[in-house]
């Protein structure tokens, strides 16, 4: 009996592995057929060759237990006055559990200047962790009478909450009885366009 290839079995399973990342379903015998040009006999034999050796279901495993799904919306949070904007879902992406936590995330540009004394400016990518609930002093994505911005959550003693920002030029957001409020997460990562950072200094610079 020949001998299988084992570079082909490494193939196949880093294939289906990633068809399994990226589409969420495993490959057909016909894909693996077409896509390494071999017969259909073959590649079912290196498929559950792949698999017996753990290639494939390895990376599931960690596929499912160490990234968080992520969603990307079209459309900013505000750092100011709230935005009235209708923010619609722009992809789906999964983001490396080691770095970013398992829980789920939403992704979205930090618009304004209200935090920027939290270090949160213009631009910045935020990376929010979608939860309904918070603590004292945690920085939220909040939705305000169907408005989304990003502020400091806070308490009055009778535990009214309030949105605080980060920048003493802008007043608190007072959450009235009556109003509809909800928090769609907290925010953990701000990720910042250092190439732009680098080209605003040198462009100051060149002004002086």
């Amino acid at each position: 009996m020949r001998s299988m290839n084992e570079d082909l079995i490494k193939a196949v399973g880093a294939y289906v592995a990633e068809r399994i990342f990226n589409d969420e379903t495993k490959p057909r015998i016909v894909d693996i057929e077409e896509e390494f040009h071999i017969a259909r006999g073959t590649a079912f034999k290196y498929l559950k060759a792949a698999e017996k050796r753990g290639y494939c279901s390895k990376f599931e495993k960690y596929n499912n237990k160490q990234f968080a799904s992520g969603i990307v919306v079209d459309g900013t949070a505000s750092c100011g006055t709230p935005t009235y904007e209708e923010t619609n879902i722009k992809e789906y992406i999964k983001l490396p559990g080691s770095m970013f936590g398992e829980d789920d995330k939403i992704i979205t540009k930090a618009n304004g200047d209200s935090m920027i004394e939290a270090g949160i400016e213009d631009g910045d990518v935020l990376i929010v962790s979608r939860q309904h609930e918070a603590k004292d002093g945690e920085i939220i994505l909040a939705l305000v009478d169907g408005a989304t911005t990003l502020k400091t959550l806070m308490h009055h003693e009778d535990g009214r909450p309030y949105l605080h920002p980060e920048n003493e030029e802008f007043d608190d957001i007072e959450i009235y009885e009556g109003m509809s409020f909800s928090i769609q997460g907290v925010l953990t990562y701000v990720l910042k366009n250092y190439r732009g950072f680098r080209s605003d200094v040198l462009m100051q610079g060149a002004k002086k």
